[in-house]
């Protein structure tokens, strides 16, 4: 039989943010190839939606040709404006852009100077819109500021956005100002990213195959979501940080809001810190709620803690062709939680779906 253990415990790499700030790791892949922004394609809109709401998910309707996306995030907590962002990543031959939106508090906004008021920065009309520019050494920036109507989270409305175009100048492929301008004039909602009613959206088949060829080891994906879920973005980094060394999948998911990200996650590896996959569980919480399960006579953990709950199992080395021992977890929000939530979490574990590198 299988043991489920509960604690107040928050995952060392969620914390302080739901989402993982992808770009942080060096030297891994986004598991997304660039492609054409004149405009963001529909599918790819919606999938950034996913991670932060239709509603607020502001993407740029035109750009030069050569425009390519390439990446994005979101981060912050949904119950604090000052801190959540939505980071959008294009290029442009040797040229980056980062688009970010967010809410006029956010902390670096604020910080930077990135505020919309009238004589403190060169300003122009565009499709009915006031965008505001500013130059400095090594970078320059256009940004506007819009009404919205959307939620970070229930009680957290979203009432104005601010959204901005910065890029590092002397590259090639550089955008003329009048172009940065023109890209952030143009950002329009993107549609829900969300499924209907009970249906989810897992990976596409193509895209697990891209995750495995660059995992290069043995995998584990999910074959159901909770109601409303879709595919969003994977990524895969040569080790989580510092202390823990082991190679990792993360796969993101989201229902149209940046409450409600769930993260699926693999682990290759020893964990030397033995928290995770322990070799006598019953140490982790002698005090915890306990619960009894039988999934493919592995067992199954639960922790959680402030932001979110995680859910795992371990399978030993040389189990499924895998040299090294794996670790599946899933994290989800815990604006998401509920006793019906933990147990498909659970089930999400005990039944995925095994991936074989060729």
């Amino acid at each position: 039989m299988d043991t489920v253990f509960l604690r107040a415990v928050v995952p060392a790499f969620l914390l302080g943010a739901l989402a993982a700030s992808f770009p942080a790791c060096g030297g891994s892949a986004t598991g997304q190839p660039p492609s054409s922004a004149s405009g963001v394609p529909s599918t790819k809109a919606r999938r950034i939606a996913a991670q932060w709401g239709g509603a607020v998910t502001y993407l740029p309707n035109w750009a030069p040709r050569g425009v390519a996306l390439s990446n994005w995030w979101a981060e912050g907590l949904d119950s604090a404006a000052d801190d959540n962002r939505l980071v959008v990543q294009f290029v442009r031959r040797a040229t980056h852009l980062d688009w970010e939106v967010s809410d006029p508090r956010e902390t670096d906004r604020v910080a930077g100077g990135i505020v919309c008021r009238y004589g403190r920065f060169a300003a122009r009309f565009i499709s009915g819109r006031t965008v505001f520019y500013r130059r400095r050494t090594g970078s320059e920036i256009a940004w506007v500021c819009i009404p919205a109507s959307g939620t970070y989270a229930p009680g957290f409305a979203i009432r104005r956005l601010t959204i901005s175009l910065r890029q590092h100048v002397g590259r090639v492929g550089q955008l003329r100002a009048s172009d940065l301008e023109r890209m952030v004039a143009s950002a329009q909602p993107s549609p829900p990213g969300r499924a209907p009613d009970s249906h989810y959206e897992l990976p596409p088949q193509r895209e697990v195959k891209r995750m495995a060829a660059s995992f290069r080891r043995p995998l584990f994906v999910p074959t159901r979501l909770p109601g409303g879920f879709i595919f969003s973005q994977w990524r895969v980094s040569p080790h989580r940080d510092s202390l823990d060394r082991r190679r990792v999948l993360d796969v993101t998911f989201g229902r149209d809001a940046l409450s409600t990200l769930l993260v699926w996650t693999v682990y290759s590896g020893i964990d030397k810190e033995g928290f995770d996959c322990p070799r006598k569980p019953l140490r982790l919480a002698p005090t915890s709620a306990q619960h009894q399960i039988l999934i493919h006579r592995r067992s199954i953990y639960a922790i959680e803690g402030i932001h979110g709950v995680s859910v795992w199992t371990c399978v030993r080395a040389n189990t499924v062709g895998n040299a090294k021992p794996l670790e599946i977890a899933v994290w989800y929000n815990i604006r998401l939680h509920s006793p019906a939530m933990l147990s498909l979490a659970m089930r999400m574990i005990g039944y995925g779906k095994l991936v074989r590198t060729k």
